[in-house]
């Protein structure tokens, strides 16, 4: 199979993951069987793909697999879509106590160390995460964990250089390089994460526990990917001339 091919079935799948990972379903004991049967069978496609793809001899296998399970997977999270629309009594109540009655919109939260996830709230509980989350805002405290409820469109996507300041999740355009990294972290420096689909933490590219000037080196891979930078102050990573061309 040639590199090319397999880089356009890596993207399909890598799609479909982002796909699952911006879904807005939670599963809950509670729910409809078939429910929560369509959404693991879309879970399962994901990393079914990965391993035709892997196990495929040929190229024209390798196509016609792994998009027959992708669109396995689409098709039961069409399901899920369908299933949830129609929805029932006990699937809008408020998520903290059924008590508060009626779920009045769909909000970010996250247990105490815990993966974030979209919840339905009463208009209470709505009001309640929102001043908190306002209040660890102004302290620039919103983790890298709730970042990803966002649209993945307001997500910023570098190929040479990107700065920000504070914590927040970038999208490497790819192609190996090795980047500079310049920071002024006051208390606890500077950390970037490579993050998997689902946005966790799977590899460690930078730590610094004092400010970087001119600057520290990192190696960015080769293929497109997501990055959580953790940090206390601006920060800025840019490649360097001798960058390599982005992946295909």
């Amino acid at each position: 199979m040639s590199s090319a091919r397999r880089a356009e079935l890596d993207a399909e799948i890598t799609v479909f993951g982002e796909l699952l990972a911006g879904h807005t379903f939670v599963p809950r004991p509670s729910q409809n069987e078939s429910l929560l049967g369509d959404y693991t069978a879309a879970l399962d496609a994901y990393e079914e793909a990965k391993r035709v793809l892997d196990a495929s001899r040929t190229e024209q296998e390798a196509c016609s697999a792994v998009r027959h399970v992708l669109a396995r997977g689409r098709e039961a999270l069409a399901r899920v879509d369908s299933l949830r629309d129609r929805g029932t009594a006990q699937s809008l109540l408020c998520f903290f106590d059924s008590k508060h009655g009626q779920a009045e919109t769909r909000v970010a939260w996250a247990p105490p160390g815990g993966a974030s996830r979209s919840v339905d709230v009463c208009a209470t509980d709505a009001a309640r995460l929102q001043k908190e989350r306002r209040k660890r805002a102004a302290h620039n405290r919103i983790p890298y964990w709730e970042t990803w409820l966002e649209p993945l469109s307001s997500c910023r996507e570098f190929h040479t250089s990107i700065s920000g300041e504070g914590w927040d999740v970038i999208r490497y355009a790819g192609g190996k390089a090795a980047a500079r990294v310049i920071h002024g972290g006051r208390r606890r420096g500077m950390v970037v994460n490579r993050l998997d689909h689902q946005r966790r933490p799977v590899q460690e590219l930078f730590r610094a526990h004092r400010p970087a000037f001119p600057g520290a080196f990192m190696s960015l891979p080769a293929k497109p990917t997501w990055l959580a930078v953790w940090c206390d102050s601006p920060w800025t990573i840019e490649t360097g001339p001798e960058r390599a061309e982005p992946a295909t």
